[in-house]
């Protein structure tokens, strides 16, 4: 016999939630087909994704990065290991565009670290040097190329076993010029 499960909301609001779902799909061989729908509200005051993806949609129609500044900075991730790293590279994107380069560059560094301190092995190969090309980037475009040169070189020694391991070197090339 085959059972199709389905969990979202509560079920799905945080990495403790997620460990409980894998349980109760492992506790029955038949649960072999899951479906998973937006996660809900963590905490009393915090904002549903499917909300917020409503919000994102409505920005992306009419931007307006200052709201989108005061809301990010507002949203809280709980220290979620899945959420936090991702969220602050937002923030830094919506920072970027609300002319604050600098705090862009720190809140990307700051992605990355918690992505590497939640990660297998403490080092996170998605996130994080995603999230220093970026900041590598942004310095390149403050002309502050030794320091975006630091960053390319520190992604290619610590996340050799990363996708972006393989074009690192053309921005370590542009950023020595």
């Amino acid at each position: 016999m085959l059972k199709v499960v389905k969990f979202g909301g509560s079920s799905l609001a945080d990495a403790a939630q997620f460990h409980k779902v894998r349980q109760i799909v492992q506790a029955d061989p038949a649960r072999r087909v899951v479906v998973v729908s937006a996660p809900g509200k963590r905490f009393t005051g915090d904002h549903k994704i499917t909300d917020l993806l409503y919000l994102c949609y409505a920005h992306l129609q009419k931007p307006d990065w200052k709201k989108a500044l005061e809301y990010a900075e507002k949203f809280s991730t709980r220290d979620d290991k899945i959420i936090s790293p991702e969220s602050q590279v937002a923030l830094a994107d919506i920072y970027v565009n609300n002319d604050q380069t600098d705090k862009a560059i720190e809140t990307l560094k700051k992605a990355a670290e918690m992505a590497d301190s939640r990660a297998d092995g403490g080092v996170n190969l998605s996130v994080a040097p995603l999230a220093l090309l970026k900041a590598g980037q942004l310095l390149e475009s403050k002309n502050k190329k030794a320091e975006a040169l630091e960053v390319y070189k520190s992604i290619k020694q610590k996340y050799v076993a990363s996708p972006l391991y393989q074009e690192i070197d053309k921005y370590i090339e542009r950023a020595s010029r």
